[in-house]
């Protein structure tokens, strides 16, 4: 199934395009985001980066989430890794015309430069209400709904129609493909951690040993 997914994500990110009506003339990157383009989720002092790429069309960056979101979410509040969220439009031709992806990433954008307290919250409920692929994804409404579920205000959502990041989603995506070939991807210290994504358990074993040699 991974190797499946993965070959589409390559095949489908040359032919992703954003509909007009999401698609942002400018590139603007959301506040706070790094030199180099990820969202930042806890104590930049942290010892340890974990980077993850991901889309949140994605079935299997859903399961990724479901095994280690809560581990990741404890690892940043505890201080021992700094998170970066890297978002995806691999699979914008899945979603029917829609361009789901880009408009999930979007809306996630937003969050990090208008709410950024409620970042992780919203990401997390994305993935509860994840559509599955080859549909129309989860609306635009629906999105500002969940997105005010998790407690960010409605003077944020009412700005995901905006498109305001699609421009920069886009770039990032584009500039994604020659090292990213399937999401999620996950990298600690910028290394490519190559054990199972989809139990509890090895990332977290693996994030904690790279806290232990940072001592």
């Amino acid at each position: 199934m991974l190797g499946l997914l993965a070959a589409m994500a390559v095949a489908v990110i040359h032919a992703a395009r954003t509909p007009q009506s999401t698609a942002s003339a400018e590139i603007v990157a959301p506040k706070g985001v790094t030199s180099d383009g990820a969202i930042p989720v806890g104590d930049p002092g942290a010892p340890v980066r974990v980077t993850v790429y991901f889309d949140y069309m994605c079935p299997a960056c859903g399961a990724f989430e479901k095994a280690n979101g809560a581990s990741l979410k404890a690892l940043a509040a505890a201080g021992k890794a700094r998170l970066e969220l890297r978002p995806l439009r691999f699979l914008d031709p899945t979603s029917l015309g829609t361009a789901y992806s880009t408009r999930a990433a979007n809306a996630l954008a937003t969050v990090a430069a208008d709410s950024p307290s409620n970042l992780w919250a919203f990401h997390s409920a994305l993935y509860a209400h994840q559509p599955q692929e080859n549909s129309h994804g989860l609306t635009d409404a629906e999105i500002a709904r969940y997105g005010e579920d998790a407690g960010v205000p409605s003077s944020v959502t009412s700005k995901f129609v905006d498109g305001r990041y699609a421009g920069w989603i886009r770039k990032m995506s584009d500039a994604a493909l020659p090292t990213v070939e399937s999401t999620p991807t996950v990298l600690i210290n910028g290394s490519e951690f190559d054990g199972s994504l989809m139990i509890a358990g090895p990332l977290t074993e693996a994030i904690e040993a790279a806290v232990g040699r940072s001592k």
